[in-house]
Protein backbone atom coordinates (compact mmCIF):
# COMPACT_ATOMS: atom_id res chain seq x y z
CA UNK A 1 0.00 0.00 0.00
CA UNK A 2 1.45 3.37 -1.04
CA UNK A 3 1.92 6.20 1.43
CA UNK A 4 0.29 9.48 0.41
CA UNK A 5 2.96 12.15 0.76
CA UNK A 6 2.62 15.93 0.62
CA UNK A 7 5.78 18.02 0.13
CA UNK A 8 5.68 21.68 1.11
CA UNK A 9 8.58 23.69 -0.31
CA UNK A 10 9.24 21.41 -3.28
CA UNK A 11 10.84 24.13 -5.41
CA UNK A 12 13.64 24.88 -2.93
CA UNK A 13 17.07 24.67 -4.56
CA UNK A 14 18.96 23.56 -1.45
CA UNK A 15 16.75 20.57 -0.68
CA UNK A 16 13.20 20.79 -2.03
CA UNK A 17 13.89 19.83 -5.64
CA UNK A 18 16.23 17.01 -4.62
CA UNK A 19 13.80 15.50 -2.11
CA UNK A 20 10.91 15.71 -4.58
CA UNK A 21 12.93 13.97 -7.28
CA UNK A 22 13.87 11.26 -4.80
CA UNK A 23 10.22 10.47 -4.09
CA UNK A 24 9.30 10.63 -7.77
CA UNK A 25 11.77 7.81 -8.41
CA UNK A 26 9.79 5.60 -6.02
CA UNK A 27 6.21 5.99 -7.18
CA UNK A 28 5.59 2.31 -6.56
CA UNK A 29 5.80 3.16 -2.83
CA UNK A 30 4.56 6.74 -2.65
CA UNK A 31 1.74 8.82 -4.08
CA UNK A 32 3.30 12.27 -4.22
CA UNK A 33 1.43 15.56 -3.90
CA UNK A 34 3.01 19.02 -3.89
CA UNK A 35 1.49 22.04 -2.19
CA UNK A 36 1.58 25.12 -4.41
CA UNK A 37 0.46 28.66 -3.71
CA UNK A 38 -1.01 31.18 -6.12
CA UNK A 39 2.01 33.41 -5.57
CA UNK A 40 4.50 30.64 -6.37
CA UNK A 41 2.74 29.94 -9.67
CA UNK A 42 3.30 33.58 -10.68
CA UNK A 43 7.04 32.90 -10.53
CA UNK A 44 7.98 31.52 -13.94
CA UNK A 45 10.93 29.49 -12.67
CA UNK A 46 8.93 27.85 -9.89
CA UNK A 47 6.01 27.30 -12.25
CA UNK A 48 8.28 25.38 -14.66
CA UNK A 49 9.64 23.29 -11.78
CA UNK A 50 6.15 22.39 -10.58
CA UNK A 51 4.94 21.57 -14.07
CA UNK A 52 7.95 19.31 -14.61
CA UNK A 53 7.14 17.46 -11.37
CA UNK A 54 3.54 17.12 -12.54
CA UNK A 55 4.67 15.58 -15.83
CA UNK A 56 6.67 13.03 -13.84
CA UNK A 57 3.65 11.98 -11.83
CA UNK A 58 3.28 14.41 -8.91
CA UNK A 59 -0.12 15.89 -8.10
CA UNK A 60 -0.19 19.67 -7.69
CA UNK A 61 -2.57 20.87 -4.98
CA UNK A 62 -3.23 24.53 -4.32
CA UNK A 63 -3.19 25.76 -0.74
CA UNK A 64 -2.25 28.91 1.16
CA UNK A 65 -0.53 28.86 4.54
CA UNK A 66 -2.77 31.71 5.75
CA UNK A 67 -6.00 29.95 4.70
CA UNK A 68 -6.79 27.28 7.35
CA UNK A 69 -9.94 25.98 5.67
CA UNK A 70 -8.33 25.73 2.23
CA UNK A 71 -5.22 24.15 3.73
CA UNK A 72 -7.25 21.50 5.52
CA UNK A 73 -9.00 20.68 2.27
CA UNK A 74 -5.67 20.45 0.44
CA UNK A 75 -4.39 17.93 3.00
CA UNK A 76 -7.35 15.54 2.83
CA UNK A 77 -6.15 11.98 2.22
CA UNK A 78 -2.50 12.77 2.98
CA UNK A 79 -0.63 10.41 5.33
CA UNK A 80 2.62 12.32 5.82
CA UNK A 81 3.52 15.99 5.35
CA UNK A 82 7.17 16.76 4.62
CA UNK A 83 7.88 20.42 5.33
CA UNK A 84 10.87 21.91 3.52
CA UNK A 85 10.19 25.58 4.20
CA UNK A 86 13.44 27.54 4.49
CA UNK A 87 14.76 31.05 4.80
CA UNK A 88 15.25 33.70 7.46
CA UNK A 89 11.59 34.70 7.70
CA UNK A 90 10.64 33.62 11.23
CA UNK A 91 6.96 34.12 10.47
CA UNK A 92 7.15 31.50 7.73
CA UNK A 93 9.30 29.08 9.74
CA UNK A 94 6.98 29.22 12.74
CA UNK A 95 3.56 30.47 11.63
CA UNK A 96 3.73 28.61 8.33
CA UNK A 97 4.62 25.31 9.96
CA UNK A 98 2.11 25.84 12.74
CA UNK A 99 -0.66 26.43 10.19
CA UNK A 100 0.36 23.25 8.39
CA UNK A 101 0.33 21.26 11.63
CA UNK A 102 -3.10 22.51 12.66
CA UNK A 103 -4.55 21.80 9.21
CA UNK A 104 -2.83 18.38 9.18
CA UNK A 105 -4.48 17.41 12.44
CA UNK A 106 -7.92 18.43 11.18
CA UNK A 107 -7.32 16.50 7.95
CA UNK A 108 -6.21 13.43 9.97
CA UNK A 109 -2.66 13.43 8.61
CA UNK A 110 -0.66 10.79 10.47
CA UNK A 111 2.75 12.41 10.65
CA UNK A 112 4.51 15.74 10.19
CA UNK A 113 8.21 15.95 9.23
CA UNK A 114 9.46 19.33 10.42
CA UNK A 115 11.66 21.70 8.43
CA UNK A 116 14.87 21.08 10.39
CA UNK A 117 17.70 19.44 8.36
CA UNK A 118 20.58 21.21 10.06
CA UNK A 119 22.06 21.49 13.52
CA UNK A 120 20.74 19.25 16.31
CA UNK A 121 18.31 21.67 17.95
CA UNK A 122 18.32 19.85 21.30
CA UNK A 123 21.96 20.95 21.68
CA UNK A 124 21.17 24.63 21.14
CA UNK A 125 19.88 26.64 24.08
CA UNK A 126 16.70 28.64 23.79
CA UNK A 127 17.40 32.13 22.44
CA UNK A 128 21.00 31.31 21.40
CA UNK A 129 20.32 32.10 17.73
CA UNK A 130 17.33 33.77 16.09
CA UNK A 131 17.35 31.42 13.09
CA UNK A 132 16.79 28.29 15.17
CA UNK A 133 14.25 29.74 17.60
CA UNK A 134 11.10 29.15 15.46
CA UNK A 135 12.28 25.62 14.64
CA UNK A 136 12.78 24.87 18.33
CA UNK A 137 9.31 26.21 19.11
CA UNK A 138 7.76 23.98 16.44
CA UNK A 139 9.54 20.93 17.86
CA UNK A 140 8.32 21.77 21.34
CA UNK A 141 4.77 22.18 20.04
CA UNK A 142 4.82 18.73 18.42
CA UNK A 143 6.45 17.00 21.38
CA UNK A 144 3.56 18.18 23.51
CA UNK A 145 0.91 17.05 21.01
CA UNK A 146 0.03 13.35 20.88
CA UNK A 147 -2.61 13.79 18.18
CA UNK A 148 -0.08 13.74 15.33
CA UNK A 149 3.21 11.89 14.94
CA UNK A 150 6.43 13.70 14.19
CA UNK A 151 10.00 13.12 13.03
CA UNK A 152 12.83 15.57 13.72
CA UNK A 153 15.87 15.21 11.44
CA UNK A 154 19.28 16.75 12.20
CA UNK A 155 22.00 16.61 9.57
CA UNK A 156 24.61 19.01 10.86
CA UNK A 157 25.70 21.77 8.54
CA UNK A 158 25.13 20.67 4.95
CA UNK A 159 28.42 19.48 3.46
CA UNK A 160 27.48 21.64 0.45
CA UNK A 161 27.95 24.69 2.70
CA UNK A 162 30.80 23.44 4.89
CA UNK A 163 33.00 22.90 1.84
CA UNK A 164 32.85 26.50 0.63
CA UNK A 165 35.09 29.54 1.10
CA UNK A 166 32.25 31.10 3.12
CA UNK A 167 32.83 28.54 5.86
CA UNK A 168 36.58 28.47 5.34
CA UNK A 169 37.22 25.54 3.00
CA UNK A 170 38.43 26.89 -0.34
CA UNK A 171 39.79 23.93 -2.27
CA UNK A 172 40.47 25.89 -5.46
CA UNK A 173 42.56 28.47 -3.63
CA UNK A 174 44.22 25.67 -1.62
CA UNK A 175 43.18 27.17 1.70
CA UNK A 176 41.47 25.54 4.68
CA UNK A 177 40.40 27.46 7.76
CA UNK A 178 39.31 25.42 10.76
CA UNK A 179 37.19 26.50 13.71
CA UNK A 180 37.68 24.82 17.05
CA UNK A 181 40.41 22.21 17.61
CA UNK A 182 41.61 20.93 14.22
CA UNK A 183 41.36 17.32 15.45
CA UNK A 184 37.78 17.74 16.68
CA UNK A 185 35.25 15.37 15.11
CA UNK A 186 32.58 17.02 12.97
CA UNK A 187 29.58 15.40 11.26
CA UNK A 188 28.13 16.74 8.04
CA UNK A 189 25.60 15.61 5.43
CA UNK A 190 25.50 16.24 1.70
CA UNK A 191 22.06 17.46 0.60
CA UNK A 192 21.79 14.74 -2.06
CA UNK A 193 22.16 12.14 0.68
CA UNK A 194 19.34 13.67 2.72
CA UNK A 195 17.09 13.34 -0.32
CA UNK A 196 18.31 9.79 -0.91
CA UNK A 197 17.65 8.65 2.67
CA UNK A 198 14.37 10.42 3.40
CA UNK A 199 11.97 8.01 1.60
CA UNK A 200 13.36 5.07 3.59
CA UNK A 201 13.36 7.04 6.85
CA UNK A 202 9.66 7.83 6.74
CA UNK A 203 8.81 4.16 6.16
CA UNK A 204 10.56 3.03 9.35
CA UNK A 205 8.54 2.53 12.53
CA UNK A 206 11.56 3.61 14.60
CA UNK A 207 11.35 7.09 13.09
CA UNK A 208 7.87 7.82 14.37
CA UNK A 209 7.93 10.38 17.20
CA UNK A 210 11.70 10.29 17.03
CA UNK A 211 14.67 12.63 16.87
CA UNK A 212 17.28 11.25 14.46
CA UNK A 213 20.72 12.37 13.39
CA UNK A 214 22.10 11.78 9.89
CA UNK A 215 25.61 12.14 8.49
CA UNK A 216 27.21 11.44 5.14
CA UNK A 217 30.49 11.20 7.03
CA UNK A 218 32.28 12.26 10.19
CA UNK A 219 35.71 13.81 9.84
CA UNK A 220 38.13 16.37 11.30
CA UNK A 221 39.68 19.44 9.76
CA UNK A 222 43.03 17.68 9.99
CA UNK A 223 41.66 14.85 7.86
CA UNK A 224 40.14 17.25 5.33
CA UNK A 225 43.52 19.00 5.07
CA UNK A 226 45.45 15.75 4.63
CA UNK A 227 43.07 14.20 2.08
CA UNK A 228 42.83 17.43 0.06
CA UNK A 229 46.62 17.57 -0.23
CA UNK A 230 46.83 13.87 -1.15
CA UNK A 231 44.16 14.17 -3.83
CA UNK A 232 45.54 17.34 -5.42
CA UNK A 233 49.23 16.74 -4.87
CA UNK A 234 49.51 20.35 -3.72
CA UNK A 235 50.20 22.10 -0.42
CA UNK A 236 47.31 23.82 1.33
CA UNK A 237 47.33 26.75 3.71
CA UNK A 238 45.92 25.55 7.05
CA UNK A 239 44.93 28.26 9.53
CA UNK A 240 42.54 28.72 12.43
CA UNK A 241 39.41 30.82 11.94
CA UNK A 242 38.66 32.67 15.17
CA UNK A 243 36.06 35.09 13.82
CA UNK A 244 33.25 33.74 16.01
CA UNK A 245 35.37 34.07 19.17
CA UNK A 246 35.42 37.84 18.86
CA UNK A 247 31.63 38.14 18.89
CA UNK A 248 29.34 38.68 21.87
CA UNK A 249 26.41 36.35 22.53
CA UNK A 250 24.13 39.08 21.18
CA UNK A 251 26.09 39.20 17.93
CA UNK A 252 26.14 35.41 17.60
CA UNK A 253 22.37 35.44 18.08
CA UNK A 254 22.05 37.48 14.88
CA UNK A 255 24.90 35.99 12.78
CA UNK A 256 23.88 32.47 11.87
CA UNK A 257 27.06 31.33 10.12
CA UNK A 258 29.29 32.48 12.97
CA UNK A 259 26.97 30.86 15.48
CA UNK A 260 27.18 27.56 13.59
CA UNK A 261 30.99 27.75 13.75
CA UNK A 262 30.76 28.24 17.51
CA UNK A 263 28.47 25.19 17.83
CA UNK A 264 30.97 23.02 15.95
CA UNK A 265 33.87 24.49 17.94
CA UNK A 266 32.26 23.45 21.23
CA UNK A 267 31.78 19.89 19.95
CA UNK A 268 28.03 19.95 19.32
CA UNK A 269 28.39 19.32 15.58
CA UNK A 270 29.50 15.72 16.11
CA UNK A 271 27.04 12.81 15.98
CA UNK A 272 28.52 9.76 17.67
CA UNK A 273 26.03 7.33 16.12
CA UNK A 274 24.29 8.76 13.04
CA UNK A 275 21.06 6.85 12.51
CA UNK A 276 21.83 6.04 8.87
CA UNK A 277 25.15 4.47 9.88
CA UNK A 278 23.79 2.14 12.58
CA UNK A 279 20.36 1.14 11.23
CA UNK A 280 20.52 -2.26 9.46
CA UNK A 281 18.55 -1.05 6.43
CA UNK A 282 19.81 2.51 6.08
CA UNK A 283 23.45 1.53 6.58
CA UNK A 284 23.27 -0.35 3.28
CA UNK A 285 22.60 2.90 1.41
CA UNK A 286 25.87 4.32 0.09
CA UNK A 287 26.27 7.98 0.97
CA UNK A 288 28.82 10.53 -0.19
CA UNK A 289 32.34 10.12 1.20
CA UNK A 290 34.75 12.90 2.07
CA UNK A 291 36.82 11.91 -0.97
CA UNK A 292 33.72 12.14 -3.20
CA UNK A 293 32.93 15.62 -1.94
CA UNK A 294 36.47 16.96 -2.23
CA UNK A 295 36.68 15.68 -5.80
CA UNK A 296 33.32 17.25 -6.60
CA UNK A 297 34.30 20.63 -5.18
CA UNK A 298 37.68 20.66 -6.92
CA UNK A 299 35.98 19.99 -10.28
CA UNK A 300 33.25 22.63 -9.89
Amino acid sequence: MCENIMIVGASGKALGIKVTNSFLKRQDEFNLSILISKESMKNEEKKRIFQDFQKQGAKLIEGELDDPIGLEKALQGIDIVICLLTGNDQKVLFNGQKSLIEASKKAHVKRFITSDYGMELSRIKENECHYYKPKQEIQKLLEQDSSIEHTFIATGLFADFLFTPYFGIDLKQRKIQFFGPSNMKISTTYSNDIALLLPDIILLEECKNARIDLASFTTTFNEIYEIAQQMTGQNFEFIENQSYQNLTSEQLYEQVSEFVKSVYARGDGFFEKPFNKIHPQLSKIQTTTIEDLIKMKINE
